[in-house]
């Protein structure tokens, strides 16, 4: 209660201070979130419904036990973080494997040692699809083929990377995580309420709309304010 008294406090501050130095109605303001939060994992556990945790070191060690045992070199997984596999280009080469066939075997042994899984994808996958607008695929709205993993998972629902009673994290696909207010305020901002899905990607497209700019190379999103 104490943070949102102080966050409302600092939020009429910068108003006030745009009021009186751009003018009242000069200036276009928004105001989103980058994620929501899970239900407390202890309250979960109180009322019994689903939850739990993916202990990451321990998934680290065993993925990469798993490429020792199969492929000769624990090297192979360059990077495991944020529910994501990058594999060794250089092992790859040097071994004359196929990385299809690799992320098939390791999406494969996922699926079958933890189940605190749910969705996973490999770039294979990926890559042959488009990103869109709608949540049909987040993992895919939220992959860059320049940065991102070579296998990504999700968790169950209520599920997070290890198991904490407290707090909650990133990046989850479910409701409780992306559903976040969206608030456009000042110039050209008739006064009304949208009780639809929108998306963050609809941000850039309705503020170029409103200063009758291009949108963004690659834009996906539409303009909101009519």
């Amino acid at each position: 209660e104490d943070t949102y008294i102080k966050l409302d406090s600092a939020i009429a501050d910068f108003l006030s201070a745009l009021d009186q130095q751009v003018g009242k109605g000069n200036y276009l303001l928004f105001l989103t979130a980058d994620h929501a939060a899970n239900t407390t994992l202890s309250l979960l556990k109180e009322e019994n419904m689903p939850t739990g945790g993916l202990n990451e070191k321990r998934c680290e060690r065993m993925l990469k036990s798993f490429a020792a045992e199969k492929y000769g070199d624990q090297n192979l997984i360059e990077n495991f973080s944020n529910r994501a596999i990058v594999f060794n280009r250089d092992v790859i080469k040097e071994k004359n494997l196929n990385i299809n066939k690799i992320e098939q075997t390791f999406a494969g042994y996922l699926r079958d040692t933890f189940p605190a899984i749910s969705t996973i994808c490999t770039r294979e996958f990926l890559e042959g699809k488009k990103a869109s607008r709608e949540p049909a695929n987040m993992i895919l709205n939220g992959f860059n083929p320049a940065y991102s993993g070579d296998i990504v998972f999700d968790l169950q629902p209520g599920f997070l990377k290890d198991f904490q009673e407290k707090g909650t994290q990133h990046g989850t696909t479910y409701a409780y995580d992306t559903h976040v207010p969206l608030i456009f305020y000042g110039w050209h901002v008739p006064k009304q309420e949208i009780n639809k899905p929108v998306y963050a990607v609809d941000v850039a497209a309705t503020v170029a709309d409103l200063i009758k700019i291009a949108e963004p190379s690659a834009c996906i999103g539409i303009p909101l304010i009519k």
